[in-house]
């Protein structure tokens, strides 16, 4: 009789471990649940904020130590425009002001040429550290606040797990911001869940038809002279070389690889060649291959020395001497030297194209590498914009580029990349926290004034928009970006909404410190030069707070914004600026076609494919 109830007890109990584990949450399996279980409070704040204080301490005497090389009158300047002496005396104060430490960050976060060094950069981080442990405020009972923000952010990211939201993501970055100042286990949790929703949030995709459409198959043809003397015998006469190129990618996971192949074809149809009383007319023909290596990395363009190897065919048209004997002779010894001749010139040309080669494309790269700091990376670094994660690596038929914008109280994507179409030849996959985590670091803080506005969307356009006019007459405004999240965005259901957030307007002498929000809602359509955005009904601005103002002042700024920002925000947005003109050197961008132009899921996905007829003729020359 023991047995039934035996078993009836161990029902018993696995129906209530079932009913358990039922409402557990499915993250409970997750590495960084067991971490957050784990969380206790452990740091002492004015300890944590000693600890800042040394590191920017330091910083500031490395920075000082990197410019006195440059003389007194460098770091005397440098030291003005950072308003050195008032940032000294705010951190010797125990409780230093917030507004003049952010201040002093955002001359720190310019695109003001030397910023980009690393002193500078190090500075900027401290500081922004020790401005976010300033503004940390310490609550009475911090276990249970810490306690609270952990129960928070379980529910966040049970409900992120399912459904992923922009709203959700910033709450979640805000809270792990908050863990890091924890205590080694709540950083610890932190790390632990940005391993598994701080992903990339963007990727370019170039395809090896791009590249072999891009670059010039007939790079070159010149004609030298010759005239040379070895061994005695000297020869005279022209040759004509012609140069065909073509680039292949080379697999490799650690950056982007391309071969540089070059074919070059060197003719003299006739030489002359003269050694004492005998002189040998003749002609060659001489095929040199080289191949130079370039390497794409974070920080540029890097290449190889090229290597050259070729083979020469030489013809004998006439031996002339003054007495017959001389010439047989001649001749016979010409045509026994017939595979040295060769040889020699074989190597003189893969020489001499090698040379030319190196120096063409040293010099091509050169100028690569400088557009790419000037205009790309210093900038970014600069700003403290750089990508988190900036990955190159290329396959035999792709080179891709994988992006991280993400800073320690910001999250990246919550899922994987998109695959993308491998008919694309040039793809880009970019997630909404690519954008908006881009604007925080180049935007969060900043006043951009009428001028810069009218400028910005005359570069973006091809054209000055209308309401952005700037009069003699007119009052001069500005917008200042709100100091979290400047722009929001949304990207669903094939369009797109972008929110600027702002924190001041200013008219005039009129200054209006209060948040507004100004929105709206694209769809992108094809057109023959591309695509184009279509607003899709009309601009919304308000105050975030929700509350509709009975102040007329604060009426009137409201309309006046959202007057300026259809400038801005405009009813269709065409790139004309970016459309490249016949003729250029990036014509050939023309041959490639919208193939997708898609928003889903918080992700936008382009694909540009190279024209049909263009495939076939591409196919057809690389056939030959």
């Amino acid at each position: 009789m023991s047995r039934p109830r035996t078993c009836l007890s161990l029902l018993t109990i696995a129906c209530m471990v079932a009913s358990v584990r039922a409402e557990l949450p499915p993250q409970a399996g997750k590495s960084y649940w067991e971490a957050l279980q784990a969380v206790q409070y452990e740091p002492n704040r004015e300890d944590l904020l000693g600890h800042k204080k040394a590191q920017i301490d330091q910083a500031l005497q490395g920075l000082e130590a990197f410019l006195r090389p440059g003389g007194q009158q460098v770091v005397a300047g440098w030291k003005e425009y950072l308003a050195w002496q008032a940032l000294q005396a705010e951190l010797a104060l125990p409780r230093p002001d917030p507004a003049l430490l952010a201040g002093a960050l955002l001359n720190l976060r310019c695109n003001q040429a030397g910023l980009e060094h690393g002193p500078f950069i190090a500075v900027r981080d401290s500081l922004q550290e020790y401005l976010a442990t300033v503004q940390f405020r310490c609550p009475r009972d911090p276990q249970a606040a810490l306690d609270e923000a952990v129960r928070r952010l379980q529910e966040l990211l049970v409900r992120y797990e399912q459904a992923p939201t922009r709203a959700d993501a910033r709450a979640i970055a805000s809270l792990l911001a908050c863990l890091q100042r924890s205590g080694p286990s709540a950083r610890q949790a932190a790390a632990a869940i940005r391993a598994e929703y701080d992903r990339p949030n963007a990727l370019v995709r170039v395809s090896q038809r791009f590249l072999a459409h891009m670059m010039p198959r007939e790079i070159d043809e010149r004609q030298t002279a010759i005239q040379e003397t070895h061994s005695r015998v000297s020869t005279r006469g022209f040759a004509v070389t012609r140069l065909e190129a073509k680039g292949q990618l080379v697999p490799d996971d650690q950056q982007g690889t391309v071969d540089i192949q070059i074919h070059a074809i060197t003719r003299a149809p006739r030489t002359i060649s003269t050694a004492g009383p005998v002189t040998v007319y003749g002609s060659f023909v001489a095929r040199t291959d080289v191949r130079k290596r370039l390497s794409i990395e974070e920080e540029g363009l890097s290449f190889r020395p090229a290597r050259a190897n070729g083979s020469a065919s030489v013809a004998i048209q006439d031996v002339v001497a003054d007495r017959r004997i001389i010439e047989w002779i001649a001749e016979r010894r010409a045509n026994r030297r017939l595979p040295e001749a060769e040889d020699d010139i074989s190597q003189s040309s893969a020489r001499q194209v090698r040379e030319t080669i190196d120096h063409e494309v040293e010099r091509v790269l050169v100028n690569a590498n400088r557009v790419y700091y000037n205009d790309f990376r210093n900038p970014m670094l600069r700003y403290g914009a750089f990508p988190e994660k900036f990955s190159l690596s290329s396959s035999s038929d792709f080179l891709q580029l994988v992006i991280k914008v993400a800073k320690s109280a910001q999250l990246g994507a919550p899922t994987a990349l998109p695959e993308l179409d491998p008919e694309h030849d040039l793809g880009f996959a970019m997630h909404a926290s690519f954008f908006e985590n881009f604007a925080e670091l180049s935007l969060a803080g900043k006043s951009i004034a009428d001028n810069q506005w009218l400028n910005f969307m005359g570069t973006l356009t091809g054209d000055e928009p209308r309401p952005l006019w700037v009069h003699d007459r007119s009052k001069p405004w500005s917008f200042t970006f709100a100091d979290r999240y400047p722009i929001l965005v949304r990207l669903d259901n094939d369009q797109f909404t972008v929110t600027a957030c702002g924190q001041r307007v200013t008219r005039g002498e009129t200054q209006i410190t209060r948040r507004i929000e100004v929105a709206a809602t694209y769809r992108a359509i094809h057109t023959p030069d591309g695509v184009a955005f279509i607003r899709q009904g009309n601009l919304q601005a308000g105050w975030s707070d929700g509350s509709d103002s009975q102040n007329a002042q604060h009426q009137e700024m409201l309309g006046f914004v959202g007057r300026k920002f259809q400038g801005i925000l405009q009813p269709a947005i065409y790139f004309d600026a970016f459309v490249p003109p016949a003729g250029s050197q990036f014509a050939k961008l023309r041959d490639f076609q919208v193939a997708e132009f898609a928003f889903q899921d918080d992700w936008v996905t382009i694909g540009f494919q190279l024209a049909k007829s263009q495939r076939d003729e591409l196919v057809e020359s690389q056939t030959h």
